[in-house]
């Protein structure tokens, strides 16, 4: 079963985060995640396989930061960041047909023009590189996380749309109001993003917050699924 199939038929849990698990294990303050994929492989194989027996489906992998502004050994970041998740896959004891490997892709840490001085085509070539890599590893799906400028959501949309065939989900932190960086409102922004393609909703407040901004997805997103989620470790769905 495919990750869109199984989004069609069954509910979808996501995993949680990965930064203060890693802290918890020793990751020292200032220290890129990333790096950790290569120098602590076990720690990273440990905290998926812990996901995968919680009941998540989709397992992300640590590479939120990994870019190539940060990186230049990049195909061994996300490389290795692949690896771990199959090792753990491979020792998953449940039903491995529902465990689905994302390749997690975050902001890129710049603001984008006209809000700041990042080119928006260079933004596009950043998260193309990343992308590129990690379809040639062999991940389900991308998943693009905790944006807020809603011009940068669509620099890493056009990029994963053409580098790779992989479906894509996209989750957005919101405010109060449920708007992001820019004004924008979910529902404006649903219309922005290719057609066939999966899109969420992500919320940086409480619970009932979540609900309300899915609720407000709803009518740009037609019969799209899409994801309620809340910060503080609470759980990611999909409804």
């Amino acid at each position: 079963m495919t990750i869109q199939q199984h989004l069609r038929t069954a509910r979808t849990y996501f995993d949680g985060g990965m930064g203060t698990l890693l802290q918890k294990a020793g990751l020292p303050a200032g220290t890129l995640p990333e790096t950790w994929n290569l120098s602590h492989p076990q720690v990273l194989e440990d905290i998926h396989l812990a996901y995968m027996h919680a009941g998540a489906n989709v397992i992300t992998s640590n590479t939120f930061g990994a870019n190539a502004l940060k990186f230049n050994n990049l195909d061994a970041i996300v490389s290795a960041a692949y690896d771990n998740l199959t090792r753990a896959k491979a020792r998953f004891q449940g039903d491995q047909n529902s465990i689905y490997l994302a390749f997690d892709v975050g902001p890129l840490g710049k603001m984008l023009r006209p809000l700041g001085d990042f080119p928006f085509e260079d933004a596009v070539k950043v998260f193309s590189e990343s992308i590129r890599i990690a379809a040639n590893c062999g991940f389900d799906l991308i998943l693009i996380e905790t944006m807020s400028d809603l011009y940068e959501t669509k620099a890493a949309v056009l990029a994963a749309k053409e580098s790779c065939d992989l479906p894509v989900i996209v989750t957005n932190a919101y405010d109060e109001g449920g708007r992001r960086a820019g004004g924008c409102c979910n529902a404006r922004g649903a219309g922005r993003y290719g057609a066939g393609r999966q899109l969420f909703a992500r919320s940086a407040a409480d619970e009932g917050h979540c609900r309300a901004v899915s609720a407000v997805c709803e009518p740009a997103g037609g019969h799209q699924p899409q994801c309620r989620a809340a910060e503080g470790g609470r759980r990611r769905d999909h409804v």
